[in-house]
């Protein structure tokens, strides 16, 4: 099969959409797949192609699609169509049978247009975001959104919970969106974190972009509160990332009881990352929005580490309280201080909660059952065109 993925942001920039994107598109090409990554580089005009790579990589400048001003938008319809020309051209050559958009941004509308001009498939996958960023947050992208969503001949997204968000805006895609989840291979990320040096002191730890939708501020002022009542708390906390929020995150944090004992590690490199994750006490995702099936969940289940996760839809379908992990409600800092304490403060609960995740995992996330998902539901779209094609 002969497949092309647009993904805005791909390796190695280091995010949960990329990592999967990038262990979706190895098993692709590893199974003999013929498959081209067309992804963003600012720098990267008019463009930049290595075709030696496995997979093929192509790398294009991709303008923001909503500049207000009449120049930019000028600006960005010339550089929208080269981009599609090239991509033509590319699909032309690699005789492509399907485009794959993967996270819907910037880049998704070239799919819909290669579409229609080669009368290919064109599937979008959510993966965690899109309709609380594009629409709530920036409500001129809501056309955007909608436009692409409808014109896909299916949508996947890894969480029921993105489906839903993705029909109350496309009605119509209720009969043509289907959730194929994250996969990961536990041995593999076991391996990841074999070597290297990890912190000393206990530590619960947060892993992931510092950024509004994250709410490090519920777990930093969660973790001030129990310092101010149990100041002989032996558990630190830890938090590996970078964003526009780190400023202001290091200030809160330097603004309460626990401000000797919050630890910035800054960005970290996936093998790092892995590590840290390895040996926390636990791993903490207080997000209140914008998450779909995130990879450093998955991640933590796979080496050990029980979870804490805010009550967000699209985690309490990977997480259940009592069951595979902690739950609290999002934003609720008292709760989530009153959750690390009851967890923290028993061994074998944390041992029973961190084999039910494994269990969970190897059930749920594997890479076989994922991969076979795609592959059936291409192979399902390339055989409608062309029959409508034979047809007409």
């Amino acid at each position: 099969m002969r497949i092309l993925f647009l993904t805005y942001s791909y390796l190695p920039n280091l995010g949960g959409v990329e990592r999967s994107v990038a262990n979706l598109s190895a098993r692709l090409s590893a199974a003999g797949h013929s498959l081209t990554v067309a992804t963003h580089r600012g720098s990267a005009f008019p463009l930049r192609y290595a075709p030696r790579r496995e997979p093929a990589l192509l790398h294009l400048h991709v303008p923001s699609q909503d500049r207000s001003a009449l120049w930019r938008r000028a600006a960005t319809a010339l550089l929208n169509r080269w981009n599609e020309l090239v991509l033509l051209a590319l699909c032309l050559f690699q005789r492509v049978e399907i485009v794959h958009a993967h996270h819907l941004n910037a880049d998704t509308g070239y799919g819909r247009v290669l579409s229609r001009w080669l009368g290919i498939p064109f599937v979008i996958t959510l993966r965690g975001g899109e309709t609380e960023e594009w629409v709530h947050v920036n409500s001129r992208r809501a056309g955007y959104l909608a436009e692409n969503l409808a014109a896909a001949d299916a949508v996947t997204a890894v969480s029921r919970a993105l489906i839903a968000d993705a029909v109350k805006i496309v009605p119509a895609l209720r009969d043509r969106a289907v959730p194929i989840v994250n996969p990961v291979d536990p041995q593999a990320i076991a391996a990841a974190a074999s070597e290297g040096e990890s912190l000393v002191a206990p530590y619960l730890l947060f892993a992931g972009r510092l950024e509004p939708m994250k709410d490090l501020e519920c777990l930093i002022e969660g973790y001030h509160a129990i310092l101010a009542t149990a100041p002989d708390f032996g558990v630190d906390l830890a938090i590996a990332g970078e964003g526009s929020l780190a400023g202001a995150l290091r200030e809160l944090a330097a603004a309460g009881a626990g401000a000797e004992r919050i630890r910035f590690l800054g960005a970290r490199s996936y093998p790092e990352t892995l590590r840290l994750i390895r040996d926390a006490s636990a791993l903490v995702l207080p997000s209140r929005c914008s998450e779909g099936c995130p990879n450093v969940v998955l991640e933590a289940m796979a080496l050990g580490t029980p979870v804490i996760v805010s009550d967000l839809d699209s985690l309490t379908e990977i997480v259940e309280d009592t069951r595979n992990g902690r739950v609290f409600p999002v934003g609720d800092r008292e709760a989530l201080a009153r959750v690390i304490v009851g967890l923290l403060g028993d061994d074998a609960e944390r041992d029973r909660l961190a084999v039910e995740a494994h269990v969970r995992l190897l059930r749920s996330h594997s890479f076989d059952a994922v991969l076979d998902a795609y592959l059936a539901l291409y192979r399902e779209l390339i055989d409608a065109k062309t029959s409508c094609r034979r047809s007409d």
